[in-house]
């Protein structure tokens, strides 16, 4: 994120092509992007870097809420690219949550 960073700060290129590859995938969202006490923002979502996204994923899904109250958990605080199919994927690897996804029943 040292380069999304550098970017944020000294303005993004004018095209795609000028991004280096490992941040490209930021470049939908260039204009979204700021800093604030050296914490790079989505709007007013933290963007979690990837060393820390298994670590938040674990956060989040602590009390197996299931995927889509998970999903929304999350974007209420946290990003990154590709936190939706991270976060569903998570849970569907969660014993617990297989174990008993059957028996929770859909609230009118």
């Amino acid at each position: 994120l040292q380069l999304v960073k550098k970017f944020i700060r000294n303005g993004w290129p004018l095209n795609k092509q000028k991004v280096p590859s490992q941040i490209i995938k930021y470049w939908n969202i260039r204009n979204d992007l700021h800093i604030v006490e050296d914490i790079i923002l989505k709007n007013d979502l933290i963007v979690i870097p990837q060393c820390l996204q298994n670590y938040i994923l674990e956060k989040l899904h602590v009390s197996h809420l299931g995927v889509v109250k998970t999903i929304a958990r999350a974007r209420k605080t946290v990003y990154w690219p590709g936190m939706t199919n991270a976060i569903t994927e998570c849970i569907l690897r969660c014993n617990t949550c297989l174990k008993y996804r059957n028996r929770n029943q859909k609230q009118p």
